[in-house]
């Protein structure tokens, strides 16, 4: 761990260096958020070993890193994401209500 990231948590002191974020598996980074900036990190660490974007700490960053951050995804503000099949529908509904107003000689 760097001396900037031991910094960014207050310093170490006799209890030792505790963050003060909850640490989520696949968060490598610990900003207490697994999202792009841990993919980012794990990919500047590729194929290295040593503690630097292991997220599952086999000793090397690789695909099984990349697996435990998918499965731990949970980007800040997160809302639901409606299914694809959502987006058509409202395409399809927003042109019947741009047709239906043609026709009827709404401006």
């Amino acid at each position: 761990m760097d001396s900037a990231t031991i910094a960014a948590w207050g310093g170490a002191d006799a209890d030792g260096i505790v963050p003060d974020v909850v640490i989520k598996p696949g968060d490598v980074n610990f900003d207490g958020i697994v999202n792009i900036f841990d993919i980012n990190f794990v990919s500047s660490n590729w194929n290295e070993t040593g503690p630097d974007g292991d997220a599952n700490h086999d000793g090397i960053v690789n695909i099984f890193d990349i697996n435990l951050i998918s499965a731990n995804w949970t980007p800040a503000g997160a809302t639901a994401v409606p299914e694809p099949a959502t987006v058509g529908l409202l395409l399809v509904g927003a042109a019947l209500v741009g047709i239906g107003r043609k026709r009827f000689g709404a401006k």
